[in-house]
Parts: structure tokens; C-alpha cells; sequence
């Protein structure tokens, strides 16, 4: 709906409609059309401030919502984290973090922060990573009733790098919390139109704290399938295989039930190869890759990629070779653009094969990365920097271009980077611009980092060892960063205040 023609249509009978049916048509706009209304008169304005009216676009653009009070507060709330969550670049992701923190900050004492904060602090995000703090605040809150926060916790658990916590996190949650609690609130809350509940009620009943846990696991899958989940689809699979006689006849009829879901049919593709792989049935399982890269399964694209490749080092005609080695860089280049991290650095070393057969230079290449991570890429700053490492001279450290994606691939959490910048800084020739990178790093910490972690203090003193080394690196830096692309309004903001701030404190020491 138009706002403009809506407005315009109002516009001096409002008096006629009573407050029911005003909210009745407001309840159909987009919030930032409401926005635009709520200015045009005072009843307008006092209509777009209804708590039902924001209870309604929550439930309709995010979630279902439990606490109902301070609906509109929760609605922005929702949507900064949100906002952050889809950023795919991890230095930008941790600078929203870091605002979305120090807003909820603003909202203490409310019993639905607890879920965003524990959120935060299990997997640092805007804040330095602290597991266990997290974990106290997602039963806080899931005690609380917030599905959410049941969903999260029971991710934690079936998530596999997790393993060595299982059965300690298993022990805090507890049994008779799990059947008596958790499983009744996400059975209403999936009933209530929650679909992201089925696969951890499937889980609930696959850990054997119900009867016939097989059967009903199973049919939470399903549930998870018809509502579009693709993640459903191996863990059903895996439970289909224990307990049916022809696994294939099964696949193979999931793959007529869904046949119009593109991604549910290309998870089921890549799982039925998986199923050959450990038959050994090698031409079977790269027919299923093959149908599931044409619907542009990342994994797939990763696996017939890396096969090209393996192919390309087993031939010795040149001409064979290329060929191969194009393929698996197409396949590759698909998963790149796709985010996925394997296809990256399968691309990377890839290409490099095929332009060292070519003699071609890779100068074109760390340009296609460098607009890679522009787009959200995070792998491929810790490729330009691989590339910028390997061809490194004595000026290296006196580059701020090439300090910059050194930064960067710090702030996707590339350890060795970061460590490289701490010898640059404390070189017996120290390089300012490592020390401009590193007064960012420690003004926004990194994402997902136990280690590195805001601290004001480290970043000034970072900050004020660039200007004594070079009174002029803070702004090369900045002009470097605005260059490349690559630095957000809030990294600008930040060096600008500093270089501001020396440019004063300059100033007042030669009067």
C-alpha cells in the first residue's frame, strides 16, 4: 500500500472513521510507511504508537511475541539485531554488534534482553565471547518462556563442534526441564505457526526422554520439511536409515514430495550422493552432486570442484589439464558467490594452478577478491592479505594499503594476522599504520572472539603510537580504507575524531 495515497485519501476525514478501523488499515502498511503517517496529524501519531498495533507487526515481520509489553520497543529491537545478524562482512557485523550492545544497554532490567545477551555473549558478538555467561542468560530467559531462547540452546546442543560440552550442557539444562517445559511451550508455539521449533522438537524426542522417540522424531522432520527447512533433511535421512529397508525408494519419494521446493530438493540430492559416497558408488554420487549443484548447493559445488581439481593433478596433457582445472574453478566461482567458505579458498588456489599454467600474473585476481569481500566475502580479505604476504618487500609495513587487508583479515578472525600486526607495531622499525589497524581492532574487538575484546583505553594508546610515529598515518590510513572501499561510515567517524582530537591537542601545545 502506497503511504502518500493513503495519507493523501485521509487527509482531512479522519474524524469519520473511528480508532478501531483506523488501526484495522494501519495494521496492512510496512512500519516505515507507518512512519511516514504517524507525522501527517497528532491522532495519526497517537494511533501509531498502539502497543496491539506494534504487537501485530512483530508477530508479522519476526516472530511470536511473548512479553506483550513495550511492543514497539521490542519491534526495533528485533530489527537492529536482525539488521546485524544478515551482515555477511565480519568487521561491519561487530560495528552494528557493538551499537545493537550498547542500546540494549539502554533497555536494562527487561526480561526479553535476556535472550539477545546471551545470544551475544555465547557467541561474541558485539561483546568478547563468553560461553558460560551466555548459556545463563538463554536459560534465564528461556525460563522465562522465550521460545527463542529454548531454539538457540537446543542448537547448542545438537551442534556438532560442541561435542565435548554435550553431556555438561545436557546436566545444566536437565531433564525434566526439557520434557516438562521445553517440549509443551515449542509444540504451542509450532502450532501457533513457528515452524524453526520442529527440528528441536525432533531432537527432544531422538535424545530418548520420550516413548517411541524414532517415530515422533521423524515426524517432527517432516514437519520441518513441509515448512521449508532444509537443515531437516540429513538428520531425517540419518533416522530413515537405521529404520527403513530401501533407503533410495525413500529419497527418492521425498524427492517427488518436494519437487517444487528448490531448496529442500537440492539438500535431499547432496544427501542421497552422501548415501552412495559410503556405498562406493562413485558415478551415482556425482550424478546426485551434479543435480544438486544445479540447484547451487554450496557442498556440492565444494565437492565436484574439489574432484575436477583432483582430476587436473592426476593428468599430464596440459591441454586436459586446463580443462579441468576451468571446471572446478566455475564450480568454485558458483560457491563463492554463494559465501562459501571452502569454494573460496578452493577458488584461490585453483585459480592460482590454472594462471601459473597460463603464465598469467594474479594481480586480477587479488583484484576479484578484494571486491569479493566488498560484497560480503569474509575469506576473501584473508586471501588478499595471503597474496599481499607472499609478495611482501621491505616497504611492506610502510604500505597502508596493504596493512589495511591486513586488518581486515584480522577482523574475520585470522589469528596470524592479527599476531603479525603486534610484531609490526613492536618492530624496532615500527610500522604507524599497524598501529592505526590496531586502534580500529581494539575500538570495535572482532567478531566471535574470546581474545580480542573492545578495550578504549588500548585503542587510544594504539591510536596516539600511530600520530607520535607518523603525525600524518592516521589519515593516509583513513584516505586508504575510503579508497579500497572498505571502510564504513563508523570506522571514518572514528579516525576522524582522532585525527580532530590531535589536531587540538596540537594546537593548544604550540599557543
Amino acid at each position: 500500500m502506497n503511504a502518500r495515497l493513503f495519507t493523501h485519501s485521509l487527509k482531512g476525514e479522519l474524524s469519520i472513521f473511528p480508532d478501531e478501523t483506523m488501526l484495522s488499515l494501519l495494521m496492512h502498511l510496512r512500519v516505515q510507511e507507518l512512519s511516514n503517517i504517524s507525522e501527517t496529524c497528532k491522532n495519526l501519531a497517537s494511533l501509531s504508537a498502539d502497543n496491539n498495533l506494534w504487537h501485530h507487526f512483530y508477530t508479522r515481520d519476526f516472530d511470536l511475541l511473548i512479553i506483550h509489553d513495550e511492543a514497539k520497543l521490542q519491534y526495533i529491537t528485533a530489527y537492529f539485531f536482525t539488521q546485524a545478524k544478515q551482515q555477511t562482512r565480519p568487521d561491519l557485523a561487530q560495528i552494528q554488534f557493538v551499537k545493537f550492545y550498547t542500546f540494549l544497554t539502554t533497555c536494562q532490567n527487561r526480561a526479553w534482553t535476556d535472550y539477545y545477551l546471551g545470544v551475544m555473549h555465547y557467541y561474541g558478538m558485539g561483546t568478547y565471547a563468553n560461553q558460560p555467561k551466555g548459556i545463563d542468560l538463554l536459560l534465564k530467559s528461556a525460563d522465562n518462556n522465550d521460545h527463542k531462547a529454548i531454539i538457540i540452546l537446543l542448537e547448542i546442543l545438537t551442534d556438532p563442534l560442541n561435542s565435548k560440552n554435550y553431556l555438561a550442557l545436557r546436566e545444566i539444562i536437565g531433564t525434566h526441564r526439557l520434557r516438562k517445559k521445553f517440549m509443551p511451550l515449542l509444540e504451542t508455539i509450532f502450532s501457533k505457526g513457528n515452524t524453526k521449533a520442529a527440528i528441536p522438537l525432533a531432537f527432544l524426542h531422538e535424545i530418548n526422554i520420550t516413548k517411541d522417540n524414532n517415530k515422533n522424531s521423524c515426524t517432527w522432520l517432516e514437519h520441518a520439511l513441509d515448512a521449508g527447512i532444509p537443515d531437516a533433511v540429513g538428520k531425517l535421512i540419518d533416522l530413515k536409515t537405521t529404520s527403513t529397508n530401501n533407503i533410495h525408494q525413500y529419497i527418492n519419494s521425498l524427492k517427488a514430495r518436494y519437487s517444487t521446493s528448490v531448496k529442500i530438493l537440492a539438500e535431499i540430492h547432496y544427501q542421497h550422493s552422501v548415501i552412495y559416497f559410503d556405498e562406493g558408488e562413485k558415478d551415482k554420487e556425482l550424478a546426485m552432486l551434479d543435480e544438486a549443484s544445479q540447484l547451487d548447493h554450496p557442498k556440492a559445488l565444494k565437492e565436484l570442484g574439489y574432484h575436477e581439481s583432483e582430476i587436473a593433478e592426476q593428468e599430464e596433457a596440459l591441454t586436459s589439464k586446463q580443462q579441468h582445472l576451468e571446471l572446478a574453478c566455475n564450480y568454485f566461482k558458483r560457491g563463492f558467490q554463494l559465501n562459501n567458505e571452502y569454494c573460496t579458498y578452493g577458488l584461490h588456489t585453483t585459480q592460482i594452478k590454472l594462471n601459473c599454467l597460463n603464465h598469467r600474473p594474479h594481480t586480477q585476481l587479488n583484484d576479484f577478491f578484494k571486491a569479493g569481500f566488498r560484497e560480503g566475502n569474509s575469506v576473501a580479505a584473508i586471501l588478499v592479505n595471503t597474496h599481499n604476504t607472499q609478495h611482501a618487500n621491505q616497504l611492506f609495513a610502510k604500505e597502508p594499503e596493504k596493512i589495511l587487508w591486513l586488518q581486515l583479515a584480522a577482523q574475520s578472525k585470522c589469528d596470524a594476522s592479527y599476531d603479525r600486526l603486534l610484531e609490526l607495531v613492536n618492530a624496532d622499525d615500527p610500522s604507524p599504520y599497524a598501529a592505526c589497524a590496531l586502534g580500529i581492532i581494539f575500538t570495535f574487538g572482532v567478531l566471535h572472539s574470546s581474545n580480542i575484546q573492545r578495550n578504549s583505553q588500548k585503542a587510544e594508546d594504539f591510536f596516539n603510537q600511530a600520530y607520535e610515529l607518523d603525525p600524518q598515518s592516521l589519515e593516509k590510513y583513513l584516505n586508504a580504507g575510503i579508497e579500497q572501499g572498505v571502510f564504513c561510515h563508523q570506522t571514518q567517524k572514528v579516525l576522524k575524531e582522532v585525527i580532530n582530537n590531535n589536531i587540538k591537542r596540537e594546537y593548544k601545545f604550540t599557543c
